[in-house]
């Protein structure tokens, strides 16, 4: 039923996807399946961050963050902190948002998942950004930038260049930023 949900989500019909997920969650609660409801406040948060409704994305992910601790499920713990930081990212609180990022990636360094940590070097380097800390903006995109290319992540190798071209572009060094620019399109 949460694959249902999941497949809705990915069409874009957000009510069904929806009423499939908190149909699986009512299930999981019935069964006391832990890890499955972890899942499904997750993904009903996914849909109502999707949404741009950040208290209810925020009340979910609290909730699977709680569940997530208590079964010391690491990476869950880490994927939720990533998505809570993205809502507090999405609301401009950047000081919540680098709290819960930094948290992460500490985690999914002491868990050895490259692919995560990356991500989360990303994010960090994105909210710099927002703040027009280019400097420390730049020191985390070139850190993911770095892990993307050893794990051979083109899509992260991609994104990792356009956003570093995107911070020299800020500082006016147009140059520079439309060399990374054209390394990301290339």
């Amino acid at each position: 039923i949460g694959n249902i949900g999941f497949a809705y989500y990915q069409q874009g019909d957000y009510p069904k996807a929806l009423e499939n997920h908190f149909q699986a969650l009512r299930i999981n609660e019935e069964l006391k399946n832990k890890n499955g409801i972890a899942t499904n406040l997750t993904n009903i948060g996914n849909i109502y961050n999707h949404q741009g409704d950040h208290p209810k994305a925020l009340e979910c992910y609290f909730k699977a963050l709680k569940i997530n601790e208590e079964m010391k499920n690491n990476n869950g713990t880490a994927a939720i902190l990533s998505s809570i930081g993205n809502v507090y990212s999405d609301q401009g609180n950047y000081s919540k948002a680098l709290e819960n990022h930094l948290n992460a990636l500490k985690i999914n360094e002491e868990l050895g998942n490259n692919k995560a940590i990356a991500a989360n070097l990303g994010n960090i380097g994105t909210i710099y950004g927002e703040q027009a800390n280019y400097p420390k903006a730049l020191e985390y995109f070139f850190m993911a930038l770095k892990i993307c290319e050893e794990l051979g992540n083109k899509k992260g190798i991609a994104t990792n260049l356009g956003n570093i071209g995107e911070a020299y572009a800020k500082q006016m060094k147009y140059k520079i930023a439309e060399e990374y620019f054209l390394k990301a399109l290339e």
